[in-house]
Protein backbone atom coordinates (compact mmCIF):
# COMPACT_ATOMS: atom_id res chain seq x y z
CA UNK A 1 0.00 0.00 0.00
CA UNK A 2 1.23 3.60 -0.69
CA UNK A 3 2.04 5.66 1.81
CA UNK A 4 -0.75 8.36 0.79
CA UNK A 5 -3.33 5.19 1.62
CA UNK A 6 -4.00 5.06 5.69
CA UNK A 7 -3.09 1.73 6.27
CA UNK A 8 -5.71 -0.12 8.71
CA UNK A 9 -4.13 -1.05 12.02
CA UNK A 10 -5.96 -4.18 12.99
CA UNK A 11 -5.32 -5.54 9.69
CA UNK A 12 -1.79 -5.31 9.86
CA UNK A 13 -1.59 -6.51 13.48
CA UNK A 14 -3.52 -9.94 12.25
CA UNK A 15 -0.84 -10.16 9.51
CA UNK A 16 1.75 -9.93 12.46
CA UNK A 17 -0.14 -12.49 14.41
CA UNK A 18 -0.11 -14.76 11.60
CA UNK A 19 3.64 -14.24 10.23
CA UNK A 20 4.20 -15.26 14.17
CA UNK A 21 2.11 -18.53 13.64
CA UNK A 22 3.79 -19.24 10.72
CA UNK A 23 6.70 -18.98 12.43
CA UNK A 24 6.20 -20.84 15.46
CA UNK A 25 4.39 -24.00 13.50
CA UNK A 26 7.94 -24.45 11.59
CA UNK A 27 9.86 -24.08 14.75
CA UNK A 28 7.84 -26.12 16.78
CA UNK A 29 9.24 -29.59 16.96
CA UNK A 30 5.98 -31.43 19.12
CA UNK A 31 3.43 -31.81 16.75
CA UNK A 32 0.43 -31.82 19.04
CA UNK A 33 -2.67 -29.21 19.96
CA UNK A 34 -0.74 -26.15 19.91
CA UNK A 35 0.82 -27.27 16.29
CA UNK A 36 -2.80 -28.57 14.65
CA UNK A 37 -4.13 -25.15 16.19
CA UNK A 38 -1.54 -22.39 14.06
CA UNK A 39 -1.98 -24.57 10.99
CA UNK A 40 -6.04 -24.17 11.39
CA UNK A 41 -5.59 -20.51 10.57
CA UNK A 42 -1.92 -19.20 10.10
CA UNK A 43 -2.25 -19.02 5.96
CA UNK A 44 -5.53 -19.22 5.65
CA UNK A 45 -5.17 -15.62 6.75
CA UNK A 46 -3.22 -14.12 4.93
CA UNK A 47 -5.77 -14.98 2.04
CA UNK A 48 -8.66 -13.93 3.30
CA UNK A 49 -6.80 -10.55 3.87
CA UNK A 50 -6.01 -10.41 0.46
CA UNK A 51 -9.45 -10.76 -0.24
CA UNK A 52 -9.61 -7.26 1.35
CA UNK A 53 -8.13 -5.68 -1.45
CA UNK A 54 -8.52 -7.55 -4.51
CA UNK A 55 -10.52 -5.80 -7.23
CA UNK A 56 -12.18 -6.53 -11.13
CA UNK A 57 -10.61 -5.46 -13.65
CA UNK A 58 -12.37 -2.38 -14.88
CA UNK A 59 -12.06 -2.73 -19.33
CA UNK A 60 -10.48 -5.93 -20.01
CA UNK A 61 -7.30 -3.83 -18.36
CA UNK A 62 -5.15 -6.88 -17.94
CA UNK A 63 -1.95 -6.00 -18.69
CA UNK A 64 -1.85 -3.59 -15.56
CA UNK A 65 -3.49 -5.81 -13.16
CA UNK A 66 -0.56 -8.45 -14.18
CA UNK A 67 2.30 -5.68 -13.82
CA UNK A 68 0.78 -4.77 -10.12
CA UNK A 69 -0.32 -7.55 -8.83
CA UNK A 70 1.49 -10.49 -10.23
CA UNK A 71 4.85 -9.21 -11.53
CA UNK A 72 6.20 -8.14 -8.19
CA UNK A 73 5.22 -11.42 -6.58
CA UNK A 74 6.65 -13.53 -9.58
CA UNK A 75 10.07 -10.94 -8.86
CA UNK A 76 10.37 -11.76 -5.58
CA UNK A 77 9.22 -15.41 -5.38
CA UNK A 78 12.18 -16.56 -8.14
CA UNK A 79 14.69 -13.43 -6.74
CA UNK A 80 14.36 -14.60 -2.93
CA UNK A 81 14.31 -18.57 -4.00
CA UNK A 82 17.61 -18.51 -6.34
CA UNK A 83 18.98 -16.45 -2.95
CA UNK A 84 18.39 -19.41 -0.41
CA UNK A 85 19.00 -22.00 -2.50
CA UNK A 86 22.30 -20.45 -3.04
CA UNK A 87 22.84 -19.97 0.68
CA UNK A 88 21.52 -23.81 1.44
CA UNK A 89 23.77 -24.72 -0.81
CA UNK A 90 26.90 -23.62 1.31
CA UNK A 91 25.73 -23.48 4.31
CA UNK A 92 24.18 -27.42 4.21
CA UNK A 93 27.79 -28.53 1.74
CA UNK A 94 25.39 -29.66 -0.86
CA UNK A 95 25.91 -30.88 -3.59
CA UNK A 96 26.76 -28.96 -7.13
CA UNK A 97 23.97 -31.49 -8.88
CA UNK A 98 21.43 -30.96 -6.13
CA UNK A 99 21.88 -27.52 -5.95
CA UNK A 100 21.14 -27.19 -9.89
CA UNK A 101 17.89 -29.66 -9.56
CA UNK A 102 16.85 -27.71 -6.86
CA UNK A 103 16.83 -24.30 -9.19
CA UNK A 104 15.08 -26.03 -11.63
CA UNK A 105 12.40 -27.07 -8.73
CA UNK A 106 11.47 -23.39 -8.74
CA UNK A 107 9.75 -23.75 -12.06
CA UNK A 108 7.79 -26.87 -10.35
CA UNK A 109 7.48 -24.74 -6.84
CA UNK A 110 4.47 -26.39 -4.61
CA UNK A 111 5.86 -29.85 -2.48
CA UNK A 112 8.84 -29.84 -4.89
CA UNK A 113 10.01 -27.27 -2.50
CA UNK A 114 11.46 -27.99 1.00
CA UNK A 115 14.28 -27.33 3.79
CA UNK A 116 14.27 -23.16 3.30
CA UNK A 117 12.28 -23.10 0.43
CA UNK A 118 8.94 -24.97 2.14
CA UNK A 119 6.71 -21.71 2.84
CA UNK A 120 7.07 -21.01 -1.22
CA UNK A 121 4.23 -22.97 -2.04
CA UNK A 122 1.99 -20.49 -0.52
CA UNK A 123 3.25 -17.67 -2.86
CA UNK A 124 2.37 -19.95 -6.23
CA UNK A 125 -0.92 -20.51 -4.74
CA UNK A 126 -1.22 -16.51 -3.75
CA UNK A 127 -0.27 -15.93 -7.64
CA UNK A 128 -2.92 -18.86 -8.85
CA UNK A 129 -5.46 -17.40 -6.47
CA UNK A 130 -5.43 -13.61 -7.02
CA UNK A 131 -5.41 -14.60 -10.82
CA UNK A 132 -8.62 -17.02 -10.71
CA UNK A 133 -10.19 -15.00 -8.28
CA UNK A 134 -10.07 -11.63 -10.05
CA UNK A 135 -11.26 -13.41 -12.90
CA UNK A 136 -14.63 -14.37 -11.07
CA UNK A 137 -15.28 -10.89 -9.48
CA UNK A 138 -14.36 -9.27 -12.43
CA UNK A 139 -17.07 -11.50 -14.77
CA UNK A 140 -19.00 -13.01 -12.48
CA UNK A 141 -21.89 -9.93 -11.39
CA UNK A 142 -24.32 -11.53 -8.90
CA UNK A 143 -23.55 -11.63 -5.53
CA UNK A 144 -25.15 -15.69 -5.07
CA UNK A 145 -23.27 -16.71 -8.16
CA UNK A 146 -19.85 -15.62 -6.20
CA UNK A 147 -21.16 -17.28 -3.12
CA UNK A 148 -21.71 -20.38 -5.27
CA UNK A 149 -18.51 -20.36 -6.65
CA UNK A 150 -17.05 -20.02 -3.14
CA UNK A 151 -18.58 -23.23 -1.60
CA UNK A 152 -18.57 -24.93 -4.34
CA UNK A 153 -14.64 -24.19 -4.71
CA UNK A 154 -13.97 -25.40 -1.10
CA UNK A 155 -16.38 -28.35 -1.34
CA UNK A 156 -14.22 -29.36 -4.76
CA UNK A 157 -10.46 -29.21 -2.68
CA UNK A 158 -12.22 -30.64 0.41
CA UNK A 159 -13.81 -33.86 -1.56
CA UNK A 160 -10.27 -36.01 -2.28
CA UNK A 161 -7.41 -36.53 0.02
CA UNK A 162 -4.60 -37.24 -2.27
CA UNK A 163 -3.08 -34.95 -4.05
CA UNK A 164 -3.89 -35.57 -8.21
CA UNK A 165 -0.70 -36.50 -10.72
CA UNK A 166 -0.22 -34.58 -13.27
CA UNK A 167 1.47 -35.63 -16.23
CA UNK A 168 3.03 -38.67 -14.78
CA UNK A 169 4.49 -35.99 -12.09
CA UNK A 170 5.02 -36.89 -8.48
CA UNK A 171 3.29 -33.37 -7.19
CA UNK A 172 0.84 -31.17 -8.52
CA UNK A 173 2.86 -28.09 -9.88
CA UNK A 174 2.73 -25.17 -8.04
CA UNK A 175 0.02 -26.59 -5.48
CA UNK A 176 -2.47 -25.28 -7.98
CA UNK A 177 -5.46 -27.90 -6.67
CA UNK A 178 -4.63 -26.15 -3.44
CA UNK A 179 -5.51 -22.98 -5.44
CA UNK A 180 -9.56 -24.45 -4.82
CA UNK A 181 -8.94 -23.39 -0.86
CA UNK A 182 -7.31 -19.95 -1.04
CA UNK A 183 -10.00 -18.83 -3.75
CA UNK A 184 -13.08 -19.72 -0.71
CA UNK A 185 -10.93 -17.74 1.26
CA UNK A 186 -10.08 -14.73 -1.04
CA UNK A 187 -13.69 -14.74 -1.58
CA UNK A 188 -14.72 -14.92 1.69
CA UNK A 189 -12.50 -11.82 2.23
CA UNK A 190 -13.65 -9.84 -0.92
CA UNK A 191 -17.48 -10.55 -0.04
CA UNK A 192 -17.56 -10.06 3.09
CA UNK A 193 -15.29 -7.41 4.22
CA UNK A 194 -18.05 -4.48 5.59
CA UNK A 195 -19.77 -7.96 7.72
CA UNK A 196 -15.82 -8.67 9.06
CA UNK A 197 -15.50 -5.21 10.33
CA UNK A 198 -18.89 -4.80 11.88
CA UNK A 199 -18.35 -8.73 13.57
CA UNK A 200 -15.15 -7.40 15.00
CA UNK A 201 -16.65 -4.65 16.85
CA UNK A 202 -18.97 -7.10 18.55
CA UNK A 203 -17.01 -7.90 21.43
CA UNK A 204 -19.76 -10.43 23.14
CA UNK A 205 -19.24 -12.23 20.00
CA UNK A 206 -15.24 -12.46 19.85
CA UNK A 207 -15.42 -13.66 23.28
CA UNK A 208 -17.79 -16.28 22.27
CA UNK A 209 -15.81 -17.18 19.48
CA UNK A 210 -12.24 -17.10 21.57
CA UNK A 211 -13.97 -19.77 24.15
CA UNK A 212 -15.30 -22.02 21.52
CA UNK A 213 -11.59 -21.77 19.86
CA UNK A 214 -10.08 -22.72 23.11
CA UNK A 215 -12.72 -25.66 23.78
CA UNK A 216 -11.67 -26.77 20.31
CA UNK A 217 -8.30 -26.61 21.00
CA UNK A 218 -8.59 -28.22 24.52
CA UNK A 219 -10.54 -31.39 22.64
CA UNK A 220 -7.94 -31.38 20.08
CA UNK A 221 -5.09 -32.10 23.26
CA UNK A 222 -7.62 -34.10 24.70
CA UNK A 223 -7.82 -36.55 21.20
CA UNK A 224 -11.66 -36.31 21.42
CA UNK A 225 -11.51 -34.21 18.34
CA UNK A 226 -9.20 -33.98 15.44
CA UNK A 227 -8.85 -31.51 12.76
CA UNK A 228 -5.39 -31.04 10.74
CA UNK A 229 -5.70 -28.42 8.27
CA UNK A 230 -1.75 -29.01 6.01
CA UNK A 231 -2.95 -27.15 2.79
CA UNK A 232 0.89 -27.61 1.10
CA UNK A 233 0.64 -31.14 1.24
CA UNK A 234 -3.45 -31.29 0.89
CA UNK A 235 -3.31 -33.32 4.34
CA UNK A 236 -6.55 -32.97 6.02
CA UNK A 237 -7.80 -34.84 9.19
CA UNK A 238 -11.05 -34.22 10.13
CA UNK A 239 -13.30 -36.35 13.22
CA UNK A 240 -16.12 -36.89 13.88
CA UNK A 241 -17.39 -35.02 11.31
CA UNK A 242 -16.80 -33.75 7.55
CA UNK A 243 -13.44 -32.07 6.44
CA UNK A 244 -15.61 -29.70 4.60
CA UNK A 245 -17.32 -28.48 7.76
CA UNK A 246 -14.55 -28.05 9.82
CA UNK A 247 -12.53 -26.47 7.06
CA UNK A 248 -14.76 -24.01 5.81
CA UNK A 249 -16.15 -23.50 10.02
CA UNK A 250 -12.95 -23.63 11.95
CA UNK A 251 -10.41 -21.67 10.44
CA UNK A 252 -12.66 -18.84 10.09
CA UNK A 253 -13.76 -18.58 13.40
CA UNK A 254 -10.17 -18.41 14.25
CA UNK A 255 -9.33 -15.56 12.16
CA UNK A 256 -12.34 -13.92 13.41
CA UNK A 257 -10.75 -13.87 16.52
CA UNK A 258 -7.49 -12.92 15.45
CA UNK A 259 -9.24 -9.80 13.97
CA UNK A 260 -11.04 -8.92 16.74
CA UNK A 261 -7.91 -9.21 19.22
CA UNK A 262 -5.89 -6.93 16.95
CA UNK A 263 -8.67 -4.56 16.69
CA UNK A 264 -8.82 -4.32 20.48
CA UNK A 265 -5.20 -4.02 20.72
CA UNK A 266 -5.40 -1.20 17.81
CA UNK A 267 -6.93 0.97 20.86
CA UNK A 268 -3.81 0.54 23.07
CA UNK A 269 -1.14 3.19 23.04
CA UNK A 270 0.84 3.32 19.83
CA UNK A 271 3.85 2.18 21.48
CA UNK A 272 2.27 -0.95 23.05
CA UNK A 273 1.23 -2.12 19.52
CA UNK A 274 3.86 -0.57 17.21
CA UNK A 275 6.28 -3.52 16.64
CA UNK A 276 3.43 -5.81 15.73
CA UNK A 277 2.43 -2.98 13.11
CA UNK A 278 5.89 -2.83 11.92
CA UNK A 279 5.85 -6.34 11.71
CA UNK A 280 2.23 -7.07 9.76
CA UNK A 281 3.73 -4.80 6.68
CA UNK A 282 6.84 -6.45 6.37
CA UNK A 283 5.90 -10.14 6.49
CA UNK A 284 6.22 -11.26 2.74
CA UNK A 285 10.14 -11.02 3.81
CA UNK A 286 9.55 -13.06 7.29
CA UNK A 287 7.79 -15.42 5.27
CA UNK A 288 10.32 -16.23 2.68
CA UNK A 289 13.80 -15.85 5.11
CA UNK A 290 12.55 -17.17 8.45
CA UNK A 291 13.45 -21.52 7.68
CA UNK A 292 16.54 -20.43 6.43
CA UNK A 293 17.11 -18.70 9.81
CA UNK A 294 16.05 -21.12 12.04
CA UNK A 295 18.39 -23.45 10.65
CA UNK A 296 21.27 -21.52 10.74
CA UNK A 297 20.28 -20.11 14.24
CA UNK A 298 20.41 -23.60 15.08
CA UNK A 299 23.48 -24.57 13.50
CA UNK A 300 25.15 -21.81 15.59
CA UNK A 301 23.81 -23.56 18.74
CA UNK A 302 21.03 -21.69 19.64
CA UNK A 303 19.08 -24.60 21.52
CA UNK A 304 16.39 -22.22 23.06
CA UNK A 305 13.38 -22.73 20.80
CA UNK A 306 11.79 -19.67 22.02
CA UNK A 307 15.21 -17.44 21.23
CA UNK A 308 15.54 -19.29 17.73
CA UNK A 309 11.48 -18.18 17.19
CA UNK A 310 12.35 -14.47 18.08
CA UNK A 311 15.11 -14.61 15.89
CA UNK A 312 13.81 -16.10 12.45
CA UNK A 313 11.15 -12.95 13.23
CA UNK A 314 13.37 -9.57 13.76
CA UNK A 315 16.10 -10.86 11.84
CA UNK A 316 14.26 -10.95 8.46
CA UNK A 317 12.50 -7.78 9.84
CA UNK A 318 15.49 -5.65 10.14
CA UNK A 319 16.95 -6.71 6.56
CA UNK A 320 13.32 -6.13 5.13
CA UNK A 321 13.36 -2.38 6.93
CA UNK A 322 16.17 -2.10 5.68
CA UNK A 323 15.55 -3.14 2.00
CA UNK A 324 12.31 -0.52 2.22
CA UNK A 325 14.68 1.87 3.57
CA UNK A 326 17.88 2.47 1.89
CA UNK A 327 17.86 -0.27 -1.11
CA UNK A 328 14.53 -0.01 -3.16
CA UNK A 329 14.52 3.95 -3.58
CA UNK A 330 17.80 3.50 -4.84
CA UNK A 331 16.64 0.50 -7.37
CA UNK A 332 13.21 2.29 -8.24
CA UNK A 333 15.07 5.75 -8.43
CA UNK A 334 13.53 7.69 -11.62
CA UNK A 335 15.73 8.43 -14.31
CA UNK A 336 15.65 12.04 -15.08
CA UNK A 337 15.20 12.74 -18.96
CA UNK A 338 18.11 14.26 -20.78
CA UNK A 339 17.32 18.04 -21.31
Amino acid sequence: MSKSKKRIVWIDLAKAFGIIAVVIGHALEVHGAMFHFFYWWHVPIFFVVSGFFIKPVIDNQWWPFFKKRIKPLLASYFAAGIFLVTLSHFVNHQSMEYTLKYYIKLLLGGRYLNLYLSIFWFINVLILATIATTIVITYVKSRDAKLGIMMVSLLLGASYKKQPHIFGLKYTPWDFDVTLFAIFFMLFGYLFFPQIKEWITHTWLIIGLGAFTLFLLWEQHLKLFNFGFFLKSHQIHAKPLSPSLYSTVIPIVVILVVFGVSRWLSFAPTWVYKPLDVLGQHTLFVMYMHKAVLDISFKMGINSLILRIIIAIVVPLLISLIYVKWIKPIWHKPVKAAS
